[in-house]
């Protein structure tokens, strides 16, 4: 197919598509507003001519300039719209024709269908009967009127009237059954004929298809009765948790138990299937049911910490026997938090747990630990010897956040329930979502990178990378996240054409690339050339449609569909042109949510209906369209069906545990905590890029090599020996997984956002543990890696993800770092500087000689255009003073003070001039009050922020603005302080607060006009 063919075809069906009918009918005026410059409808020169001193005629060929060429100015036209005259373009001396409508040889004038109003070719044949029946078939013969369309005024002719009839029975001789599709059709024509079936289409249990009926054929050519007579009856289930209509043989498959070993999983593991006879589950469904088995098999390696508590997947100790057995309350001389002293008596402990020794009594008091799997852990952990945790020291200390504070006055966000829930405009997908979107359509579709394909799909055509690679990168601009960026160029709608036309021209080809439900077998067909039968193509156009638009396909876009394929001129041609327009779609292009109803409680709101929840949470939390389970739960209408289904369907997208995010489980470490998740879930990947744009991990810089070797701080002596001189590529790898790998594990694990900022704890490998001097540990996980306590570092703000900015060399960054902290730990908006304007080293300590590096930096600020930032950002620079350029903590020893000689060749030379005390001391951090907020060094700095209502609640935002894919607003005020509660309660922590986002009023509705 040409790619004239194309864009021609391309902005007629933007124009005539049902899809974006639908959406601008639905839009109230205002609020959906889509110009043909975001659709890149207005095709350029450069596309439409390759020769810039000839114009380019439709059929490739060239026309010189001061030539003319004369057409319609549309390819057809709909009674009462005709094609009119003709129209005629010149060639300019530009390569441009004059005027911007194209022109076309030939127009269509098409005629709308008498009974239906849908658009017919013109020559099309309309048969209809003046009488409704007659004494002789001669009598109907003459009543027989065939009307044409006309090309030239779209009206048929003869003209059709009012009064006309589908069928003319000959009285006495035949009967005619004329019903609804799917009823029976009787034939012969003798008197007595007979024809038997079902009254209905199908029943619901309680009711039943057991109901026949029967239609007789009488003398006067009349069928006796009036109601329909069906040839099948569908005899359908109630669905256990929605009580939804399901087909027959449809499986509900349910588990008897919440967790076991694989073994006990799979046997209690149910699959009960609906019967066509009786309406009922056979085996019946059992009220006491689990939708997932968690399997607790017992790991190759038990450590101590995961029986204490450190490594939350199993807790045995922590959750029965360390209340007692502590620290402080040593009952029966045992202290089960050391891991010497659990090490020196595990044969005790474990008697004592199997009640073996029953001298000394049972322990835990019998009862408390019933369950086998538990007692398997400990029996393991004693035959691997009791090991103690990677350190064989104790298990890092976990801090308690404390209370929440009250919310600042000139902070505290007003909830207006009234005004709640913004307007918002049209959403493009992002270049993320539009990508997932495509390969879950396509052959093994799913959330890996386009790149990282390896099927069918991506080995039929291999031009699929570069095309999706044209597609312009959305921009994290003003520090924030790519997925708010909605910019809409021409280069989107070029690319949206050019990918649509490979997928579409290889779906074509072969209907094997199609994923999931939309890969209907009897479109095996197509690829012979061989067009389908029309029932297979109304299979293929709910199926594939409802889940490419997330919209339940009505009969009339379904007969609208059938019509574009029907257009093609080949069967193959017709299937392309079908499937590219889905992917044209507005609705395929854009999250469009119209389709709700208006909400009770306020005329200004929707209430988003089933398809547009399921599109908001995959889209939110997947960045992928609605998998095939979710597009069935919406059809049987489980979204909105009440707040328990709800709730389900939530928890399959948000449930961390459906998702195989264990903790610290060593498997984990190639994939999870990695900086390339290809082996992750969906849930993790989205979180996995949140966590990125959040730090941006990705900025963390390269270490150079010849600093690491030889560091310029003469005090602290050289840098560790790494084994290597080449190093800094692998330890700047290892120091992105094991951000990414903290946060992971402190949301996971139920934590607060104060931990993020206090917790002690790593996950360490070789290259993490030379950096922060960590110790070797006696035992690890799989590759290295082993838990381990940092003595020096907390969280976020002493790590290398906040101290290791812009660049590593012999000074510390307190603005870089103290910026950093503003804007992505605080919210705060800080104007860019003028980078023209800086004076020559702006960012580096400056040259007063003898003075420590933190007096250098702060006699640099002092003019008054800057200090109203500085004043904001000096303070949380120099609170992380006593941590060097390359995160090594100094904090109570001395800074060297260097005087710098150049000679003539350029060649620096550093002397020692004196020590001067590290100076971390900071006064008016100005996060909560703008006064009176000091700290002492980064860690009372962290747990400061840490527990500060102005960061807890910048971190709610930061959440909504990834997940919504905006930046907030006043009316989001009561979705942003329900999210902070959820995170800040007694028992509320991240992971409750990011997963029951969809749970919020917010969530659910929008505002009209939006």
């Amino acid at each position: 197919m040409s790619n004239y063919r194309y864009y021609s075809r391309v902005v007629l069906l933007l124009f005539s598509s049902i899809s974006l009918t639908t959406v601008f009918q639905n839009c109230s005026p205002g609020g959906f507003a889509v110009s043909d410059e975001q659709f890149g409808l207005e095709l350029s020169s450069s596309i439409l001519a390759e020769n810039p001193i000839t114009c380019t005629l439709p059929n490739g060929s060239q026309l010189t300039p001061g030539n003319t060429i004369s057409g319609f100015a549309m390819m057809s036209a709909l009674s009462p719209m005709t094609c009119g005259s003709q129209v005629q373009r010149t060639c300019l001396a530009t390569g441009q024709f004059d005027g911007s409508v194209p022109v076309h040889a030939a127009c269509l004038q098409q005629c709308r269908h008498p009974d239906n109003s849908q658009a017919v070719d013109s020559g099309f044949q309309f048969v209809y009967f003046t009488r409704a029946s007659g004494a002789t078939q001669a009598e109907c013969d003459a009543a027989r009127v065939s009307s044409s369309c006309q090309q030239a005024t779209g009206l048929f002719a003869p003209a059709v009237p009012a009064q006309r009839f589908a069928t003319c029975l000959v009285q006495g001789q035949t009967c005619a059954y004329t019903a609804s599709n799917g009823t029976a059709t009787p034939s012969g024509n003798n008197a007595g004929a007979m024809v038997t079936g079902f009254s209905l289409p199908s029943a619901t249990y309680p009711s039943l298809c057991g109901i026949s009926a029967s239609r007789t054929c009488q003398a006067n050519g009349q069928w006796t009765g009036t109601t329909p007579v069906y040839t099948a009856c569908s005899q359908k289930c109630l669905h256990p948790d929605t009580s939804q209509p399901v087909d027959a043989n449809s499986q509900y498959i349910y588990f008897t138990r919440a967790s076991g070993t694989s073994a006990e999983c799979s046997a209690a593991q149910i699959a009960s299937s609906c019967q066509q006879s009786s309406g009922l589950f056979a085996p019946a469904v059992s009220a006491t049911r689990f939708t997932t088995c968690q399997i607790l098999d017992v790991p190759e390696k038990v450590t101590h910490e995961m029986l204490t508590g450190v490594d939350t997947r199993f807790n045995v100790f922590k959750q029965n026997c360390t209340s007692c057995h502590n620290n402080t309350q040593a009952y029966g001389n045992l202290n089960m938090v050391s891991p010497q002293q659990s090490k020196d008596k595990a044969a005790l402990i474990l008697s004592r747990m199997k009640h073996v020794n029953k001298a000394l009594g049972p322990m835990p008091p019998a009862g408390t630990i019933t369950d086998p799997f538990k007692m398997a852990l400990v029996e393991k952990w004693v035959s691997l010897g009791a090991p103690a945790d990677a350190l064989n020291q104790p298990a890092p200390t976990v801090p308690t956040a404390p209370p929440a504070p009250t919310p600042p006055a000139n902070l505290a966000l007003n909830c207006d329930i009234k005004t709640a829930i913004p307007k918002v405009p049209l959403k493009r997908l992002s270049k993320t979502q539009y990508t997932n979107a495509v390969m879950a359509l396509l052959n093994n579709g799913g959330y890996l990178g386009w790149s990282e394909r390896n099927n069918e799909a991506f080995r039929l055509v291999g031009t699929l990378t570069p095309l999706m690679g044209t597609i312009p990168n959305d921009n994290a601009a003003l520090n924030t996240f790519s997925s708010i960026d909605q910019s809409m160029t021409p280069d989107h709608f070029f690319s949206y054409v050019v990918v649509s036309s490979a997928i579409s021209d290889q779906i074509s080809k072969n209907y094997n690339w199609l994923n999931g439900s939309s890969k209907v077998s009897c479109l095996n067909t197509i690829a012979n050339n061989v067009k389908p039968t029309e029932a297979c193509l109304r299979t293929f156009i709910k199926k594939f449609g409802q889940k490419a638009l997330r919209k339940k396909i009505e009969l009339a876009e379904e007969n609208e569909y059938l019509a574009i394929y029907n257009s093609g001129t080949t069967a193959q041609d017709g299937f392309a042109t079908l499937v590219q327009t889905f992917l044209l779609s507005p609705r395929f292009l854009n999250i469009v949510e119209v389709d709700g109803r208006v909400s009770n409680s306020d005329p200004n709101l929707l209430e988003l209906n089933d398809f547009e929840l399921a599109q908001r949470l995959s889209f939110h939390y997947l960045k992928d369209i609605p998998t095939d389970a979710m597009i069935d739960s919406a059809l049987l209408g489980a979204f909105t069906a009440s707040e328990a289904s709800y709730l389900n369907e939530v928890q399959k997208v948000t449930r961390p545990d459906l998702h195989n995010l264990s903790g610290t489980n060593s498997a984990k470490f190639d994939s999870y905590y990695s900086t390339n998740p290809s082996g992750q879930s969906q849930l993790e990947r989205s979180y996995h890029n949140f966590i990125n744009e959040w730090l941006e991990v990705e900025k963390i810089p390269h270490v150079s090599d010849s600093y690491l070797v030889s560091a310029i701080d003469l005090l602290y002596g050289p840098t560790r020996n790494y084994g290597n001189s080449n190093v800094s590529a692998p330890i700047q790898n290892a120091l992105k997984s094991e951000t990414y790998n903290f946060v992971h594990r402190m949301t996971w694990s139920d934590r607060k956002f104060y931990d993020l900022l206090t917790d002690r704890s790593i996950i360490a490998d070789g290259y993490t543990r030379s950096f922060y001097y960590l110790p070797e540990p006696t035992t690890t996980y799989s590759y290295g890696h082993a838990m381990q306590t940092l003595t020096t570092h907390t969280g976020i703000l002493t790590r290398a993800v906040t101290t290791l900015r812009d660049g590593v060399g012999d000074d510390t960054h307190p603005f870089l770092r103290g910026t950093f902290i503003r804007r992505k730990i605080l919210c705060d908006v800080l104007p860019s500087p003028n980078a023209d304007a800086l004076p020559d080293r702006a960012l580096s300590a400056g040259e007063i000689t003898g003075e420590s590096k933190r007096i250098q930096y702060e006699a640099k600020v002092t003019a008054p255009e800057c200090v109203g930032c500085h004043t904001q950002i000096n303070p949380l620079g120099f609170a992380l003073d006593d941590y060097d350029s390359l995160s090594r903590f100094r904090g109570g020893k001395f800074e060297p003070v260097y005087k710098l000689t150049a000679d003539a060749n350029g060649n620096v030379t550093y002397t020692l001039l004196k020590q001067v005390p590290v100076n971390a001391s900071v006064t008016n951090l100005n996060i909560d009050q703008p006064t009176g907020e000091s700290a002492n060094g980064g860690v009372q700095f962290s747990e400061y922020v840490g527990n500060s209502y102005k960061a807890n609640m910048c971190f709610a935002r930061q959440v909504m603005r990834h997940t919504l894919g905006r930046f907030e607003t006043s009316q989001d005020a009561c979705m942003l302080n329900e999210m902070y509660n959820k995170m800040r309660s007694s028992d509320g922590s991240i992971k409750k607060m990011y997963f029951e986002l969809p749970l919020t009023r917010d969530f659910k509705m929008k505002r009209i006009g939006g």
